[in-house]
């Protein structure tokens, strides 16, 4: 039997330290972490690990990754979150994982060297949010009075660095910058050798701010930087670009919701810290009811995925949108993320993503195929 790979995301806590404008959980349609408290209890943990060990039997599953996500996580007090990797690790154990892995996604804000020294402890990857120069980055990502988050959060990246702590980070694309400027700032003046860039959200009933192809833009940029420095020995890693050229090759797609999906992969899942569940995060701006029908307190996981949500979701990735079926892109993209194809008009997912003439703009071909051919 082949491995069956699974991940949740574990929504520890419902508050932030800062205000990101562009946020889709604080900022946009989904309001329902105002009915939660800020903190995940232990207790709730405790279900959460019922939720693991049944799941693993009834799913078959053989390697997880729990994502610890907010809000912002390290706003919970450390000693609990050294319980909360102990009770997940032994719960892992007791059910005879080939692996256990854990992940954590911050603003950074918050990282100091005992935060280091317990992310190396559990082996907990963490990816730390900065959009770019400080100009770019606070456009979006200032802090609850209104100042600046840039230079603290570029502080807490050289604390890791100056730690040998290897770590990710994540940056959401503004069009209106210089692709391969924001990709020089990262591996060329802060040194960082694993980043990636995320799409604004958007759909058809939340359209984006700027035409589609400027998007489009910013990636040919990043990627034709990228390509000048690591075609022959790769020094940095942007998942982003290394998706895409998988893609192309037919390998399974590195991100949930888009692309060719693995069918040894479950959909990821999320867990609120009162036990809501729920689909992809991102999807919180399509169908935010979707996160409130389930709780772990009264339904399993392979219950959840029993949903027709879920049945809709795998027959989408399978099938593609109708209007993706001329294309010959169709079998890289997919269509798109799932989240940027929803159409509030019909409630439907079946629609090319919001990007797609971005991504078909004779610029963005011409470089990918320049490189492949």
């Amino acid at each position: 039997m082949k491995p069956k790979k699974a991940g949740i995301i574990l929504k520890t806590i419902e508050r932030c330290n800062i205000n990101c404008t562009y946020c889709y959980y604080f900022n946009k349609a989904d309001q329902s972490w105002r009915n939660r408290k800020p903190h995940i209890s232990m207790e709730m943990i405790d279900k959460f690990n019922d939720l693991i060990s049944q799941g693993i039997k009834d799913l078959s599953i053989t390697d997880l990754l729990v994502e610890f996500h907010g809000g912002e996580p390290l706003l919970q007090k450390k000693r609990y979150f050294v319980q909360m990797c102990q009770k997940i690790q032994t719960t892992a154990q007791r059910s005879n994982l080939n692996s256990i892995k854990f992940a954590l996604q911050t603003n950074g804000m918050l990282i100091d060297t005992e935060w280091i020294k317990f992310f190396k402890e559990y082996d907990v990857g963490i990816g730390i949010s900065l959009d770019g120069t400080k100009n770019l980055n606070d456009i979006y990502r200032l802090d609850k009075k209104g100042n600046s988050t840039y230079e603290k959060v570029v502080s807490k990246i050289r604390l890791c660095q100056e730690n040998e702590y290897k770590f990710g980070l994540l940056s959401v694309v503004n069009p209106e910058a210089n692709g391969a400027d924001v990709y020089n700032h990262f591996a060329k003046e802060l040194n960082l050798r694993h980043f990636d860039f995320l799409l604004p959200d958007a759909n058809y009933g939340s359209l984006l701010t700027y035409p589609p192809e400027k998007y489009g833009k910013f990636m040919i940029e990043v990627f034709d930087e990228w390509i000048k420095e690591n075609s022959d020995s790769p020094k940095v890693f942007i998942r982003y670009c290394i998706n895409a050229l998988e893609l192309f090759y037919g390998n399974y797609s590195r991100v949930e919701g888009f692309g060719k999906r693995s069918p040894f992969v479950l959909p990821l899942i999320c867990v609120s810290n009162n036990g809501d569940l729920g689909p992809l995060d991102d999807l919180r701006t399509c169908v935010p009811h979707k996160f409130v029908e389930y709780n772990i307190s009264n339904t399993s996981w392979a219950k959840f995925l029993s949903d027709k949500f879920f049945n809709n979701f795998l027959s989408d990735m399978e099938n593609r949108p109708d209007d993706c079926k001329q294309c010959c892109y169709e079998n890289i993209c997919g269509g798109g993320s799932y989240g940027n194809r929803f159409n509030p008009a019909n409630v439907s997912f079946n629609n090319s993503s919001v990007y797609c003439e971005g991504f078909l703009a004779k610029d963005y071909t011409i470089s990918f195929n320049k490189w492949i051919f």
